[in-house]
């Protein structure tokens, strides 16, 4: 499936999906079950196949408060 049919199925623009998927805009749980719906995916499995992805460090990274007091460190 392609982010304009994805879109399509959300009722948003296809911006929108692209900036989800380029992780510059960052989802709910509701989302992200809506999202796997969508896709014709059980949430779990959607939320699994994210979750072995992505490193710790991605994680880290992301999570603001504790991103910022492991760039403090890396300093």
């Amino acid at each position: 499936m392609n982010q304009r049919e994805l879109a399509r199925r959300l009722g948003c623009s296809q911006g929108t999906i692209n900036r989800i998927e380029t992780g510059q805009r960052r989802i709910d749980v509701i989302e992200l079950v809506v999202l796997a719906r969508a896709l014709d995916l059980d949430p779990r499995d959607l939320f699994d196949l994210v979750v072995r992805k992505i490193s710790d460090d991605e994680l880290i990274a992301n999570f603001s408060t504790a991103g910022r007091a492991q760039r403090e460190r890396e300093k």
